[in-house]
Order: structure tokens, then C-alpha cells, then sequence
């Protein structure tokens, strides 16, 4: 991606009216094995195998080993750009929703078109890196057929903010050793850092590329440690008059409140 290029995707940080124009945001779940640092879970630790697998799994791969129990593998899901807003944009609640959630994520910049690439090249592809809050509405469909609808917990207006910057590749000098941290109302939520990842980036780039052709400006949502509010006890959720602060050291810090929907 050329200077000129990197400007115009700057817009979509800044800009809601230009956010518009993201096609692709592909989002990847159940990516960081943290569960032996974490006082919180750490009753689930012996649950769960040590097994971390060589390389990222197909679909159906995936599915046998959630339903043998193992959530250690890595989920791709192809996520629509309409939830991309910008930086300093509130986060709506959508009207009658309940349980809406946050994930605090690295967003991998795609520079040049990438198609079914090598692990080894995968950097190669890449832009930078800039932030993404990765909101969810964990109260589904209200029923469990045909398993999670990932439309309705994902898609929502708002529910993906991203920015404040890219950071190009160059002047994060590793990106699996970055400090991440994310706050509610000052209070901190997660903290953890990106050495904790099943899937390094070039995985994950390499990975998605298989599936879909990534082209420059999409992005790649890389994931989140653990502390989300669903998995609280009591679960705590986002409600109107929120502060989230979310922090990946050396790429910047996301700010957005949270208001009600319009």
C-alpha cells in the first residue's frame, strides 16, 4: 500500500461517512491461550488439553475439536464492514438488547493482495496495524438452533470500532510481544499481550488468505484475551454513559463511550 493509499484508508479512522467504504473485516475467535495466567480461570485449566495446534485448522477441524471439548483452535468469520465506525464515534446499544460485550482487538492492515500465501511471505502483505473494539450482543437469536448466529451478535451498527491509526509494519518491532490492555470505566478488564496468541499474524493472514482473496484496506480482527464481560461472574455488560479505553502498547489507544441507540 502506497502512501497515497494509506491516506485514503486513514479516512475510515476519522471519518464516519468514509468508514463506508471497508469491504472486508474478517474477525477470528478463541485465538489466545492465556488460561494458566489468568486467576479467573484458572478452575478451567485442567479441562483443557496443553495441546496448541502447528497450524490453523479447517472448518471442519474446527468443529470436531469444539465438539470434543478442545476451544483451543481459532474461528474465522467473515465479518460485514457496516459495524466499522470511526475512532471517537460512540458504540450504540441497539434497542432492546441486553447483553452487549466487548473484545479488544489488534487489526492487522492488509497491503497487498494476498491469495492463499505462505506463512513464510504472509508479512509481506501486510500494511500495519491498528485497533479494533470488537463488540458483541452475546444475547443471540434467543434460541439455539442451527448453532451461534454470528450476524446478530456481530453486525450491529457501531459494533466494530477502529483506529486511531495505522501503524505501518515497520515501526512495531514485534508485533507478538505488544502489552494489551482495556478498561471499563477505568477499571481494567484485560490485560494480557500478543505473545499469548495461538496463531501468530502470519498464521492468521496466511490462514485467511486460503479462504477469501484479502485485498489493501481490508482488515484482519485478530482476537482477544481473556476478560470479556460474559465470562464474569456476575456477566457485566456495556450500558449507556460507558467509558472503553482499549490499548495495544506501541499502536495506540481506541476511546469510545457508549450511548443508547438513536
Amino acid at each position: 500500500m502506497d502512501n497515497a493509499a494509506c491516506l485514503r484508508f486513514l479516512c475510515p479512522l476519522r471519518n464516519a461517512a468514509a468508514c463506508r467504504t471497508i469491504r472486508t473485516v474478517v474477525a477470528t475467535f478463541i485465538v489466545y491461550d492465556e488460561l494458566d495466567r489468568c486467576p479467573y480461570l484458572a478452575g478451567h485449566v485442567a479441562r483443557l488439553p496443553l495441546r496448541v495446534p502447528a497450524r490453523p485448522l479447517t472448518r471442519a477441524e474446527v468443529d470436531a475439536a469444539l465438539a470434543a471439548g478442545d476451544r483451543r483452535q481459532g474461528v474465522f468469520l467473515y465479518r460485514p464492514s457496516c459495524p466499522a465506525c470511526q475512532a471517537c464515534e460512540a458504540i450504540r446499544i441497539p434497542v432492546g438488547r441486553t447483553q452487549i460485550d466487548w473484545e479488544c482487538e489488534l487489526g492487522v492492515v492488509v497491503g497487498k493482495t494476498a491469495s492463499r500465501v505462505n506463512v513464510s511471505d504472509a508479512r509481506s502483505h501486510v500494511f500495519g496495524y491498528t485497533l479494533e473494539l470488537d463488540v458483541s450482543d452475546r444475547g443471540g437469536r434467543g434460541d439455539t438452533r442451527h448453532g451461534s448466529d454470528w450476524l446478530v451478535g456481530k453486525s450491529h451498527d457501531t459494533f466494530a470500532p477502529l483506529g486511531p491509526f495505522i501503524v505501518p509494519k515497520e515501526f512495531v518491532r514485534d508485533v507478538q510481544k505488544l502489552g494489551i490492555k482495556f478498561t471499563l470505566n477505568g477499571t481494567v478488564m484485560q490485560d494480557a499481550d500478543t505473545s499469548l496468541m495461538i496463531h501468530n499474524v502470519d498464521e492468521l493472514v496466511a490462514f485467511g488468505s486460503s479462504i477469501l482473496t484479502l485485498r489493501p484496506g481490508d482488515v484482519i480482527a485478530t482476537g482477544s484475551p481473556a476478560g470479556v464481560g460474559s465470562a464474569r461472574t456476575p456477566p457485566i455488560f456495556l450500558k449507556p454513559g460507558d467509558k472503553t479505553v482499549c490499548t495495544y502498547e506501541g499502536v495506540g489507544t481506541l476511546t469510545n463511550t457508549v450511548t443508547s441507540a438513536k
